[in-house]
């Protein structure tokens, strides 16, 4: 019976060193995977900032004027050129025709 206990004992004991081995070997193999996960953490997390930023951009850019809002602007802004000279003229006649009035006013009071 002692020799029974024995052999179990022995097969435990390589049982062990077995188990022990490939424990080992697992944790040698994977020794780099936490440093690699906090890795991969930073560069999702960066990779995300950089989305954000470039979706950012992007609405920006969506929402400039393109060449021909830029061409209608400049056509709208030649059109009130125009129109600023006609109104030019038109107050040098009302202008003429005030000092005219301010004229006959002045010779009429110094007159009577």
């Amino acid at each position: 019976m002692l020799d029974w206990i024995k052999g179990l004992e022995a097969a435990l004991s390589v049982t062990a060193m077995m188990f022990a081995a490939v424990a080992l070997a697992v944790s040698w193999i994977t020794r780099g995977s936490k440093a690699n996960a906090v890795s991969i953490a930073k560069l999702e997390a960066e990779h995300n900032d950089l989305c954000g930023r470039v979706s950012d951009l992007e609405s920006l850019i969506r929402n400039q004027p393109s060449k021909d809002d830029f061409h209608k602007l400049e056509m709208a802004i030649s059109e009130l050129n125009g129109n600023i000279g006609k109104v030019t003229v038109k107050l040098d006649e009302v202008d003429h025709l005030s000092k005219r009035i301010d004229d006959f006013l002045r010779n009429r009071r110094t007159g009577a």
